[in-house]
């Protein structure tokens, strides 16, 4: 972390979601997933259940990067939802810092999640437009109850600061920032928690080249300081290949390859993984 940022442990006392978080064995995976199912019902009677992700198992270690690829359809947004307990899962089990969170409780995932937060596609989605990106930052640690209204403005500002943002950019509204800035926005709020681990579901998808270049540098020095864990779920292999250390690769639910992201990318076993690295422009990349 930057000098002078404030963390949690400077705001006013924690609340007894800290201690949820510190009860995780140090040698447990961050992230466990084991023969994950997640069923959709199906519209109109007779019909079969939708299966969007079909026994699906992987480990994510702390300060770790695991990027989910494949085409639109293969279920990378739904595993990453599901493994944050935003979707329930049919079948499996999923364990978040060592805790089963596949059946746990309402109360319990609020104190467990923040530990996990998520960076979406569109930032502008997930910041509220009536809020000035200030209280957008801060709005976590509200929910939380974690600090005072005046701490909670100061860790903001330092984390609008440590993500590239201008001074006077505290009292904007998300719609007057560009769609890069809103990500550095977004990434300051995900952030905001101190979480181990950030699920980035196509969070350069929508900016232009050296935007995007930008932002998985951002990404990259963020990991650096806090030794945070991305699953990183993209449809681009050259930004993968850029951020990652291993690579899964999803096809109609399952993921049918996975492993290093050398290995993948210059040695691919799976048919469908030869195909998609056949569409790639360029084929020369640039791995972690």
């Amino acid at each position: 972390m930057h000098r002078n940022e404030p963390t949690l442990s400077d705001l006013t006392s924690h609340t007894g979601e800290t201690r949820e978080r510190a009860k995780a064995h140090p040698d447990d995976p961050l992230l466990a997933v084991e023969d994950l199912v997640v069923e959709f019902p199906a519209r109109g009677t007779g019909r079969q259940a939708h299966r969007a992700i079909d026994g699906v198992s992987f480990q994510l270690d702390r300060a770790e990067s695991l990027g989910v690829v494949g085409e639109s359809g293969s279920g990378k947004t739904t595993l990453g939802r599901a493994a944050l307990g935003l979707i329930p899962a049919t079948r499996g089990r999923i364990r978040l810092c060592g805790h089963d969170i596949s059946k746990a409780p309402a109360s319990r995932l609020r104190h467990l999640r923040r530990s996990a937060q998520t960076v979406f596609q569109d930032p502008g989605g997930s910041l509220n437009p009536r809020m000035t990106v200030a209280a957008c930052v801060a709005e976590p640690l509200e929910i939380h109850r974690v600090g005072s209204r005046a701490e909670r403005r100061t860790r903001a500002l330092t984390l609008l600061e440590r993500c590239g943002m201008p001074a006077d950019a505290a009292v904007r509204y998300p719609h007057e920032l560009s769609g890069g800035q809103r990500q550095r926005v977004a990434i300051a709020r995900a952030i905001a928690l101190e979480p181990s681990l950030i699920v980035c579901d196509e969070p350069t998808s929508a900016l232009d080249v050296s935007v995007q270049a930008q932002i998985l540098n951002l990404l990259m020095d963020l990991q650096r300081e806090r030794g945070l864990a991305y699953l990183f779920i993209s449809h681009d292999i050259e930004v993968v290949a850029h951020l990652c250390t291993r690579i899964a690769v999803m096809r109609e639910g399952r993921i049918i390859e996975s492993g290093p992201t050398d290995n993948v990318l210059n040695s691919p076993t799976d048919p469908y993984t030869r195909e998609l690295l056949s569409a790639v422009p360029s084929r020369d990349f640039v791995s972690t």
